[in-house]
């Protein structure tokens, strides 16, 4: 439960749920007066399941009886929907969409505040926010492999395979989808409706645009669907919007335009020309198309779900029997925003047969920019890779090296010519912009010119007219690798390349040492650094939900040649992830195909497991989490027998160790199974290939060989031993730049991660698996009190918080403020990350202003707290956490302060920074470093942590130097979750009530302690009489999640006392019993949790009862007595039973929860009775001790001073002592 911390300096309180606003305020939605909340997109679930669920279990799908469930089930949900559809509409929302198939829920468009009343309406399970999509956007089949795969026999070219293109249409009038192939018959085509014989065609078989040409929900453009999914040809700015359907379509399954402008019908065979297209086929040019339009001409969507449900019934009729075999999605959210109803839809549409592949994106190498749908578990995440495809150009004679080749645009290709091999013959001049002096020495030769001073083609002219039967042109720049020399294709008769200004040099110097030849080979691949590099643009993972791997594998993304919408036969040249997604998706059809018997995530673990390396020019192998299992290679999937996953019954195909963060030695193990799909016995070598070596991390491999029977699969392990002691403050991996930006380099954030591959080979296979695992050295930092038990410290002074502990990391990071909310943790947040890293559990405030000059540097810190670590606080376009100003207590909010990139919109988004913006202009102040440090300064964290600092100059939220006071709400808001999934808390910052400076002796006058630092905080005037607890939150940065934040208070504790004493007869008689009582007595305070227990020598404890609490039977004294009031006393009465001939002690000690006593020498007792004789009576003076009025000895532990005196003096001197039993603070440590 929430509750407000009374008397709190500062007078903040504890805020509220944000399901309901805090007192006196309004709904975030509507905070600003004059300001109308927007109409946004939301999904309302229903309380009753979606249609796929009514298949009974173990149940084909595509069975009658199945079908015969899913259409009364779809039936049912319509009726649910249709009683809702009326309460949706008083409400003033909008409804846009029906999805019934893999979900039961309606799209709606309303505001925020309707939104979460309709959350409330009977039927209702939950509503959640649609995030908006945007395209992924920003030579290649033959790379991965396709062309080997048509020529089997029999031959793999997709066919009986359909693959769903959810993007902005298709325009199957292009000759790339065996249409008509004119402009004309394009722009005659109505958008909006389906002429007769004009749609379906034989290569797109079917679609349905689920929004119209003029949707555009970021322009609060709704959807008005029509039957008719042709493509847009509208290109805004640099954004391709209409077209990028029709270019995806068409890498993934285009048939191809001869150089003619004809549809190519085949044949589809490995030695296939590029040179004889005007576009080349699609890598599965015999797969059927089915066009699922879900943008507009122009900007982003929300109907993604739409097109999933249709996925699962193209014809709409109810059952599953016709589900698409494969879906392309070439559009995302960055940083992984998706929403738990697409999450769920995605599970049901994989369950029912069909694999969802998905771009990566375009957001750069940022780590958790990889967005979704791609970020979830069953979806095949696609990053880009660059395909240089370049040939090999030898020295033959004198034999010698290689060099990398670039064949030009406008050569003969070598597929056409065939290998060549001649002498290579320097040109004069040796530009070749002129004839040749030396034309002579040049029939039957290769000519060697320098780039320069003419067109590409006019040196070529001129080699050809000196009757040389190839060229190879010098760079003249320097560069890593040659390029392909434009120009129109066809031009010159005789092939030519062009090599590096390095390599041309060399093959000068062999020339000037006698003859040379030389040979090309078109099928003599250029394999090494730079054949293959990451796309710049491609996103990089791990995955923001969950730190899990993605993206998992890589296609070639940049300048890809495709179908060009409206253009009749034409290509148009486009790069990014949704490039590279349709090549995987392409693959998945050849490999359903080739492998019917596959389930689609045995499909998606094949084209993982078949993976090709890739690496830099330097020859750094790139981590998995950036390019996944490498790049896709169909040849080798389709072709393998093995078949390996961490768990491809869940998608889950790569191996994730998640983020280990310790400060001793620690062991992470997974256990991976390996199937021989085959039809013999197969023995398979197990290796590991690391990305990079890390300091303190081994990973290993078990066993070393597996042996597999056809048919089986078996359990191996891979190890992670981390020693944080040897990684201590690490920097970047050799692939991370440790900054980021060009006119302004900034340090980065960054993980340390462990990545590799797992290499398998056998004698028919060789497949590979990706993992990965973050690590980070912590520290074990904790904060004392300076005196728990002392009196008050004097204001002004500094006051020292001992730090304790110490750990691996070898620069603790630690940041300080008043304690200002706190809060119990959400009893969901155990079982539920997403829920624990916005469950808010503690907010603290900071302020410089005693040291700030002028006025205009002064800061406020907000310190905060969560329950369960975030990976990035900051998503993309979400702050996980923000924080809500109101200056004037107007009730509205004038300012949010963000957490985001410092380049939000740019490519790089890994230094973080604190941006407040006013609500009613937009404008932005100006930013600051998130934890109030740089990254090269010290290493603060923020990634897969608990806490953070949110930093805000004072000037930018409107506060003057004579009223420095202001209202504000934290807020951490649920990715996944938009409507119903955030917190609160909240409170009132006052310059005249913050009762602990913690800035004033911390680095830079900041509330930072770095390294060995002491933590140094002072009271400021008034604080002791203020009545506030003056307690500090502790956020300890560098320390390991779930020991992140404390609270250590600098209020001295309550002293009180408890005391405890023995009364017994002196003697008792043997084997007869006698009653010991033992006295509790309490000062002046509560005492908490008071215990008594005690121990009999030379006897037996024959039993025992208490005046208050309860005692527990057995050979020794154990009483719970409870809580004590202030000067209550209790008794408990123990009877003994002395041995022969001995002396019967009983020994009994108080304790307690109480933090500070006056003294401890009262709080044991004992009672010894001599064995023998008769019972001494009440009152008789034994050598056991002294008569008290009751009669009997009061055998208090010595020496015994006189309390009352010692109270009053050790109270007078403000002496006093601390009790070793107590126990912490509750709520001090998290």
């Amino acid at each position: 439960m929430k509750r407000p911390l009374a008397a709190l300096g500062c007078s903040l309180l504890l805020g509220a749920c944000a399901d309901s606003a805090p007192p006196g305020q309004t709904d975030a939605s509507s905070a600003a007066a004059g300001r109308q909340a927007p109409r946004e997109a939301f999904f309302v679930v229903l309380t009753g399941p979606a249609a796929v669920k009514a298949i009974p279990h173990g149940v084909d799908v595509r069975s009658p009886a199945a079908g015969a469930a899913t259409k009364k089930r779809v039936l049912e949900i319509g009726a649910e929907q249709a009683a809702l559809e009326p309460l949706l509409i008083a409400e003033g929302a909008e409804v846009i969409a029906h999805l019934t198939r893999l979900a039961n829920a309606m799209q709606v468009m309303t505001d925020e505040t309707t939104a979460r009343r309709i959350a409330g309406l009977p039927g209702v399970l939950r509503v959640e926010k649609v995030p908006l999509v945007e395209r992924s956007l920003l030579s290649a089949v033959p790379a991965i492999g396709a062309p080997a795969v048509w020529a089997q026999i029999p031959g793999i070219k997709g066919a009986g395979i359909t693959i769903g293109i959810i993007d902005s249409g298709i325009d199957y009038t292009h000759a790339d989808f065996a249409g008509v192939g004119t402009v004309d018959a394009y722009t005659t085509n109505d958008p909006d409706v389906i002429e007769p014989g004009t749609f379906p065609t034989t290569k797109v078989i079917g679609g349905i645009d689920f929004v119209g040409d003029a949707y555009n929900p970021s322009a609060n453009i709704g959807p008005n669907p029509d039957p008719d999914p042709l493509d847009c040809v509208t290109a805004v700015g640099e954004q391709i919007s209409g077209g990028h359907g029709t270019h995806v379509a068409g890498i993934a399954a285009g048939t191809g335009v001869t150089a003619a402008g004809a549809s190519f019908a085949g044949p589809y065979e490995a030695s296939i020309d590029p040179s004889d297209f005007l576009v080349g086929p699609g890598v599965a040019p015999e797969a059927s198309l089915f066009a699922l339009k879900v943008f507009g001409c122009q900007g982003s969507t929300t109907m993604l779900t739409s097109a999933l449900d249709r996925a699962a019934d193209p014809n709409n009729d109810g059952s599953f029997d016709d589900r698409l075999d494969v879906v392309n999605g070439s559009l995302g959210s960055s940083f992984g925003l998706g929403s738990q109803v697409t999450g769920d839809m995605i599970t049901e549409l994989t369950g029912v047969g069909t694999l969802v592949v998905a771009a990566a994106g375009n957001d750069g190498q940022n780590f958790f920019a990889t967005g979704s749908p791609a970020s979830f578990p069953e979806v095949l995440s696609v990053a880009a890779s660059v395909d240089n495809r370049l040939v090999n150009l030898r020295v033959t004679a004198p034999a010698a090296a290689s060099y990398p080749a670039a064949e030009g645009m406008f050569t003969a290709s070598l597929v056409s010519t065939g290998a060549l091999s001649a002498p290579l013959v320097l040109a004069d001049p040796v530009l070749g912009c002129e004839p040749f002096n030396n034309a002579a020495a040049m029939p039957g030769a290769i000519a060697l010119i320098d780039r320069g001073s003419c067109a590409f083609v006019d040196k070529f002219a001129n080699a050809v007219a000196a009757g040389a039967i190839g060229a190879v042109l010098i760079d003249n720049d320097v560069a890593n690798l040659p390029f392909a020399m434009s120009g129109t294709p066809g031009t010159s008769p005789i092939p030519g390349v062009m090599v590096t200004q390095a390599h041309g040099a060399l093959l000068k110097t062999a020339l000037s040492n006698g003859p040379v030849t030389i040979g090309l080979d078109p099928t003599d691949i250029y394999t090494g650094p730079g054949a293959e590099l990451l796309a710049g643009f491609s996103s990089r993972g791990p995955s923001a939900i969950d730190g899990r791997l993605k993206p998992e594998i890589s296609a070639p993304g940049s300048a890809i040649d495709s179908a060009g919408v409206g253009s009749g036969n034409q290509p148009r040249t486009n790069q990014g992830t949704s490039m590279a997604c349709p090549m995987v998706t392409g693959a998945a059809a050849l490999l359903r195909q080739a492998k019917p018997s596959l389930s689609p995530l045995e499909v998606k673990a094949a084209l993982m497991n078949g993976s090709a390396s890739l690496a830099d020019f330097a020859g750094t192998k790139y981590t998995s989490t950036v390019v996944g299992a490498g790049r896709v290679d169909i040849e080798r999937s389709v072709n393998s027998t093995l078949l390996a996953a961490f768990n491809r019954d869940s998608g889950e195909v790569g191996i994730s160790f998640g983020s280990t963060i310790a400060a001793t030695p620690q062991t992470v193990v997974r256990d991976f199974q390996v199937q021989n799909q085959g039809a013999t016995t197969e023995t398979v070598a197990l290796t590991i290939e690391p990305t990079f070596e890390l300091p303190g991390v081994v990973v290993s491999v078990e066993p070393a060989e597996l042996v597999l029977a056809a048919g089986a699969s078996e359990a191996a392990q891979l190890t992670l031993e981390f020693d944080p002691t040897l990684l201590g403050d690490a920097g970047p991996d050799p692939g991370t730049a440790a900054t980021q930006g060009q006119q302004s380099p900034q340090a980065r954030h960054y993980l340390n991660q462990a990545t590799g591959r797992i290499r398998m080979q056998s004698a028919s296979s060789d497949i590979v698996l990706p993992y990965t695992g973050s690590v980070r050295a912590a520290s074990t930092e904790h904060g004392v009190p300076p005196s728990e038990c002392g009196p008050a410290p004097a204001e002004g002074e500094p006051i020292v918080i001992t730090r304790e502990g110490g750990g691996a990391h070898p620069a603790p990071v630690i940041t300080a403020f008043q304690l200002s909310a706190l809060d119990d943790a959400d009893e969901r947040s155990p079982t539920d990350p997403e829920i624990a890293m916005t469950d808010l559990r503690a907010v603290g405030v900071a302020t410089d202003l005693k040291t700030a000059e002028p006025f205009g540097s002064a800061f406020v810190y907000f310190g905060i707290a969560v329950e369960g670590p975030w990976t990035t606080p900051a998503r993309g376009p979400l702050s996980v956490v923000k924080i809500r100003i109101n200056t004037d207590q107007s009730g509205g909010d004038e300012y949010e302060v963000r957490v985001e990139a410092r380049n939000p919109d740019g490519p790089f988004r890994d230094a973080l920074v604190a941006s407040p913006y006013n609500l009613d202009t937009g404008e932005r102040g100006e930013r600051f470093p998130v934890n109030d440090v740089l990254a090269d300064e010290a290493h603060s964290y923020p990634f897969t942590s608990t806490v953070l600092v949110v930093p805000v100059n004072l000037n930018d939220i409107g506060i003057e130097e004579d009223a420095v006071a202001f209202e504000w709400d934290v807020r951490a808001e649920r990715p996944d979750l938009l409507v119903g999934g955030s917190d609160e808390l909240h409170g009132t910052f006052d310059i005249n009530e913050l009762w602990i400076d913690t800035a004033i002796n911390g680095l830079d006058g900041k509330p930072i302690f770095i390294g060995d630092e002491p933590i140094k905080v002072a009271l400021t005037p008034g604080a002791q009489s203020s009545g506030a607890p003056l307690d500090v939150l502790l956020l300890e940065h560098t320390n390991q999640p779930g020991q992140q934040w404390e609270v250590v208070s600098l209020a001295p504790q309550a002293v009180g006392n408890l005391s405890i004493a023995a009364t017994a007869p002196a003697s008792i008689a043997e084997s007869e019993t006698a009653e010991v009582v033992l006295t509790i007595t309490n000062g002046d305070r509560p005492g908490p949790g008071v215990t008594v227990t005690g121990t009999t020598v030379g006897g037996e404890l024959v039993s025992a009862t208490t005046t208050a609490g309860s005692c527990t039977p057995g050979a020794s004294l154990s009483c719970s007595l409870g809580d004590l009031a202030a000067g209550a006393t209790a008794e408990i009465r123990a009877t003994v039973r002395g041995a022969a001939g001995a002396t019967v002690s009983l020994q009994a000690s108080i304790s307690s929860t109480l933090a500070c006593e006056t003294s401890s020498d009262d709080n044991s007792a004992t009672a010894s009775l001599t064995v023998g004789g008769t019972t001494t009576p009440p009152g008789t003076t034994t050598e056991a001790g002294r008569v008290t009025p009751s009669g009997g000895c009061a055998c208090d532990m010595s020496p015994s001073a006189p309390r009352s005196t010692g109270l009053a003096w050790l109270a007078a001197v403000g002496l006093v002592l601390s009790r070793r039993t107590r126990a912490r603070r509750p709520e001090a440590r998290r």
